[in-house]
């Protein structure tokens, strides 16, 4: 968190963050929140534990599995719908790209292409993705009834 800073030098920084963000269209909320001292980080992070436990259970692999670089199918495939429901989930919430692909160690670019990917295998209801998609699905109306 940011503590050395008057706050005349938070209200002006404030203000760059949020005309950055009306120029370029960036979700700036949370360098903001982090500029302001809000506690929002931790529930992110909190939520993102959560979705990753969710996303782990549907695919039946660990994180080791899917951010390692092996490429047998069934891994590549969670691996890239573990990406498009992080970048699903947690762009309105200021999670970046790059910040997505850190998690799996990918490049942004992986994770644009893993996203395009698995919207068009859904779109075809590829086997392999649709089941993984209806248990992610059920999993996450068992933790909301829960």
């Amino acid at each position: 968190m940011i503590t050395n800073i008057s706050e005349e030098a938070k209200k002006e920084i404030t203000a760059i963050l949020e005309l950055y963000e009306a120029k370029f269209g960036g979700n700036v909320q949370h360098l903001i929140n982090e500029l302001n001292g809000m506690k929002g980080y931790a529930t992110i992070e909190k939520q993102l534990r959560e979705e990753l436990e969710h996303i782990q259970e549907a695919t039946n692999m660990t994180m080791a599995v899917l951010a390692s670089d092996k490429r047998y199918r069934p891994i590549v495939v969670a691996r890239q719908f573990a990406m498009y429901a992080v970048y699903n989930n947690f762009t309105s919430k200021g999670y970046s790209l790059k910040m997505v692909g850190d998690l799996f160690n990918r490049d942004h670019a992986t994770v644009m292409y893993s996203i395009k990917t698995i919207r068009t295998y859904i779109e075809v209801a590829d086997p392999l993705v649709m089941g993984i998609l209806n248990r992610y699905n059920e999993i996450k109306q068992q933790k909301l009834a829960a």
